[in-house]
């Protein structure tokens, strides 16, 4: 008994490493793909520590703001479908200047959208604003989260 018990746990031992063998190239991209995510996770962590310190220092540039919203919005195109949402956008009729570190607000919008393709309902709708206030410009996102509010309103869970 105590042989044929080993035996089981030797050969489903062994059916588990070859399934991990010939899935690996699979399981290579994910390990690839999960480490980048935490390679930019890490390296906005140290950016927050940055700016929370005042050590930050910005790249500003004349960018057009509506066009970086565009891009990256284009960028996520694949992620919108997949999670069935319809992203509306409002801006004025012309370019929207504004003097940026187009680097950081490309991470910031990129992270926005990821989060909308993550966390809104499906089938809902994502509205993207961008306002001109005198000197000033508001972009704003809204969108129906998939997460229903706890007891504690401030913190959102996933629906059962």
């Amino acid at each position: 008994m105590r042989h044929t018990a080993a035996t089981a746990i030797a050969a489903t031992d062994q059916r588990s490493f070859f399934h991990f063998v010939a899935n690996a190239p699979h399981h290579l991209h994910i390990l690839d793909r999960k480490s980048e995510r935490l390679k930019v996770l890490i390296e906005d962590l140290f950016e927050v520590s940055k700016m929370a310190s005042g050590n930050v220092e910005l790249s500003k540039q004349h960018l057009d703001m509506k066009q970086l919203v565009t891009q990256a919005l284009a960028e996520h195109e694949e992620a919108v479908q997949e999670a069935e949402l319809d992203v509306r956008i409002t801006a004025p009729d012309h370019p929207v200047y504004a003097s940026v570190d187009g680097q950081k607000w490309w991470r910031l919008l990129d992270n926005l959208i990821l989060n909308a393709t993550k966390y809104s309902l499906p089938g809902s709708r994502v509205y993207i604003a961008l306002a001109e206030q005198a000197d000033e410009l508001a972009i704003t996102i809204k969108n129906i989260t998939r997460l229903k509010r706890s007891s504690n309103s401030s913190v959102l869970s996933p629906s059962s």
